[in-house]
């Protein structure tokens, strides 16, 4: 049976490690910031050579579909598995996605696959864990623990646009090619330096293994209340 002291300190480990990993898959939201560096490589040195900022989008697309299906699956994963698991399965297959974006970024479709369905699948599994788990640990407090949970969800995206631009383009450099596309021509511009176009498949691989380490830090943390499964 688990000593009083530490029953009074985990259910603030369990907030602590479900706020790291909301920090990690809440960086979905910055594909906005993302978008025209990677519309930008494609064109450059990818597949296609035409691709629209709006083309791009449908890897968002994709992210979102599979984050909207994995939800139900992260619930039922949780009720057998608990939620240190499920969460750290979802965690790490949404930084997988990030990763092995390294190795797809020249390519729509497959970017479609590794950014977009593997990050989003891995979201929907590693979301709702940790606020369930966080409430059933303060079952009269579900609106503070919840909250304070997926603050982290909501503050990613201003964490990590800062350090997605830092690396990628440190030196602030402004997309200068014009679209050629007779409807994008006029509003539409894209990267052509060099020094910054091969920073941007590394970047990828710098995310999967910033997340990969918040998150495993913090499904360490989360822990189901005695005699309960998340």
């Amino acid at each position: 049976m688990a000593r009083p002291e530490l029953l009074r300190v985990r259910p603030w480990l369990a907030i602590v490690g479900g706020l790291l990993n909301h920090l990690t898959i809440g960086s979905y939201y910055t594909f906005g910031n993302m978008n025209p560096y990677m519309t930008s490589y494609i064109r450059a040195r990818g597949n296609q050579k035409d691709l629209t900022f709006g083309e791009m989008t449908w890897v968002y697309t994709a992210l979102v579909v599979g984050v909207s299906c994995a939800m139900f699956v992260g619930g039922y994963l949780g009720e057998k598995l608990g939620s240190r698991w499920t969460t750290l399965m979802g965690a790490l297959l949404s930084s997988a996605g990030v990763a092995l974006s390294y190795f797809t970024c020249h390519d729509l479709y497959l970017m479609m696959v590794t950014y977009g369905l593997m990050v989003g699948i891995g979201v929907g599994m590693a979301y709702v864990n940790p606020l369930t788990c966080a409430m059933r640990w303060f079952p009269n407090h579900r609106g503070m623990a919840s909250g304070m949970v997926v603050a982290g969800f909501g503050a990613s995206s201003t964490i990590f646009t800062q350090v997605q631009t830092y690396y990628i383009n440190p030196d602030d450099v402004v997309a200068d090619i014009p679209g050629t596309r007779d409807d994008c021509q006029s509003t539409e511009k894209y990267f052509g330096d060099a020094d910054l176009l091969d920073r941007i498949p590394s970047v990828f691989l710098i995310l999967g293994g910033i997340y990969a380490a918040m998150q495993i830090i913090g499904c360490a943390l989360i822990s189901d209340p005695p005699q309960v499964s998340c």
